[in-house]
């Protein structure tokens, strides 16, 4: 199941770099509290040719979507 998800993840990841040029990706949010999914996903996006962001001074639930909805509000980017 986690391999699936991450794969189609990866998929995901790859169809978004292909339509905007943009191979920065940060990992965030309740799903990514689980360990498994961040082991295999990480190193398959930085195989990838991904720049990859993880959560470290902020948590990876609510909390750390709440900060992110601020900080990319419309107009901010």
């Amino acid at each position: 199941f986690h391999r699936e998800i991450a794969w189609g993840a990866l998929l995901g990841a790859r169809w978004m770099r292909e339509a905007t040029g943009v191979s920065r990706i940060a990992l965030s949010g309740g799903v990514f509290q689980n360990v498994l999914l961040q082991e295999l996903l990480v190193p398959a996006l930085s195989s990838d040719g991904f720049e990859v962001f993880r959560n470290r001074l902020v948590p990876a639930g609510d909390g750390g979507v709440s900060l992110g909805q601020v900080y990319f509000l419309p107009g901010s980017v």
